[in-house]
């Protein structure tokens, strides 16, 4: 796409924001090719587009949002947790733009600012957990949401140690007067992140026979995160979580 100095759309846009309105004209342009030819659904091209073009896009457009930013992170439950939360907001009035699509890294997330709603004052954002604290950084949410530590994803980040690290980073680049919502029978997540004050969430599950109490084989974790001795459950939820 070939853009000329006196084109009647470039002499319009001011001067001060030119280079961002050029980017933004260019990534839109980048998508709609993307889509018309079947190369993609066109949900990240225009981030990355954007990303090279005007790094500071996801951070300035996230400022806007005078209602703040919602970010929702953690091994597992990411997207219906983001959902979950997009919905309530939207039945409470809130105009929301989100990364529906699930593209969680700064590209899929500059693509969703891109195309967002010109009424709109909040963002709900599922983020990845490799770029969390990158993440954070940008969009200041006003609200974190860590929802579990499994590992499932060995061979992403080699042991759970290192997303918990990646959560304490992210924590720590917060605003002062954001609020950290975490899993509180992920105890070694609730331990990493006990310094924020966090307002924990969790299940009671039902009785069952027979019980989930104790060791159950392959579940993590079986060490206390504050001591290193060994855990005793007195209750399961799903895996490693439960209360400890």
């Amino acid at each position: 796409m070939r853009i000329h100095a006196d084109d009647p759309w470039f002499q319009s846009q001011p001067r001060r924001s030119l280079g961002r309105r050029l980017a933004e004209r260019l990534a839109r342009a980048t998508g709609v090719v993307s889509r018309a030819t079947g190369a993609g659904a066109g949900t990240n091209s225009p981030g990355r587009i954007l990303e090279r073009l005007s790094p500071g896009y996801i951070a300035d457009q996230a400022a806007a949002l005078t209602d703040g930013t919602v970010v929702v992170s953690g091994t597992n439950g990411k997207t219906t947790t983001t959902s979950m939360i997009r919905d309530i907001m939207w039945r409470q009035g809130f105009t929301v733009v989100s990364n529906s699509t699930g593209g969680n890294l700064p590209s899929g997330i500059a693509s969703a600012l891109l195309s967002a709603p010109w009424s709109a004052r909040m963002g709900v954002f599922e983020v990845d957990e490799a770029v969390l604290p990158r993440m954070v950084a940008m969009l200041r949410p006003r609200v974190l949401v860590l929802t579990n530590v499994f590992r499932d994803q060995l061979d992403r980040f080699g042991e759970p140690d290192r997303v918990l690290a990646l959560f304490r980073e992210a924590v720590g680049l917060l605003p002062v007067e954001a609020t950290v919502v975490a899993n509180a029978d992920d105890c070694w997540l609730w331990d990493a992140i006990a310094d924020a004050g966090p307002v924990g969430f969790g299940v009671v599950p039902a009785s069952v026979p027979g019980g989930r109490e104790g060791s159950t084989p392959g579940a993590d974790p079986e060490a206390c995160p504050a001591c290193g001795n060994e855990l005793t459950a007195e209750r399961r939820s799903a895996a490693n979580l439960g209360s400890f």
